[in-house]
């Protein structure tokens, strides 16, 4: 019985639906742009992490033949060696990290025998 009258509407719910249907896309674009551009910001500070380990590999090099009192980790657990005080047997390219810039505030400078290693991005420094 109202048959025509469905007919009649068909068009504008199709033209609403299509509406719709373009704005997800958009949002899901838009979302996608952000992700996109989160994902290169991380990756840049992961390179920019790896290019300060490689810089503080270099400066630690000569270091590496003295003989460290710190005693070997007994942590279990998963974390990183590189920002660990205590000496890693797997670790063969840095000597333990350093207490007190850890704390900000070696006095020692490039002067000091243990790594100075930062994070910059977050991620490296807990494995």
């Amino acid at each position: 019985a109202r048959v025509p009258e469905a007919v009649e509407a068909l068009p504008e719910f199709a033209q609403i639906d299509s509406e719709k249907t373009r704005a997800r896309e958009e949002q899901f674009e838009e979302r996608k742009k952000a992700q996109d551009k989160a994902e290169a910001e991380k990756r840049q500070r992961r390179e920019e992490c790896k290019r300060l380990r490689q810089v503080e590999v270099e400066r630690c090099r000569p270091l590496l033949c003295r003989p460290f009192r710190t005693g070997d980790c007994t942590n279990n657990r998963h974390h990183n060696a590189d920002f660990c005080t205590y000496r890693h047997f797997e670790l063969k390219d840095l000597p333990p990290h350093c207490l007190h810039f850890s704390r900000g505030n070696c006095h020692n400078g490039d002067a000091c025998w243990f790594n100075h290693l930062q994070c910059s991005c977050g991620a490296c420094r807990f494995g």
